[in-house]
């Protein structure tokens, strides 16, 4: 792995926060975000003032590719990151 697994940047000026998670998994094509970086996750979401935009970035996806994979476990995920991030998507 190159750089960080996790990472937080803020922008003031722009008003926006990026915050990245490593969703990969050694020697596979495939990744998912696991319990250890939804706990930092959600610290992180604490520090950060309402007033600030909250991007989170990541490799893989978190939707589930329809007929391709344990869906319910992406599922969780999402209203997961939903509800720590407020957002309504």
């Amino acid at each position: 792995m190159i750089g960080e697994r996790n990472f937080v940047r803020i922008d003031k000026k722009a008003g926006i926060v990026i915050i990245g998670l490593d969703s990969s998994k050694a020697d596979v094509n495939s990744g998912d975000i696991g319990y250890d970086q939804m706990k930092w996750l959600k610290d992180e979401f604490e520090k950060i003032p309402d007033n600030l935009g909250k991007f989170v970035t990541f490799h893989h996806h978190l939707l589930p590719v329809p007929q391709a994979g344990p869906s319910k476990i992406y599922d969780f995920r999402v209203r997961k990151i939903k509800k720590l991030s407020k957002l309504t998507f």
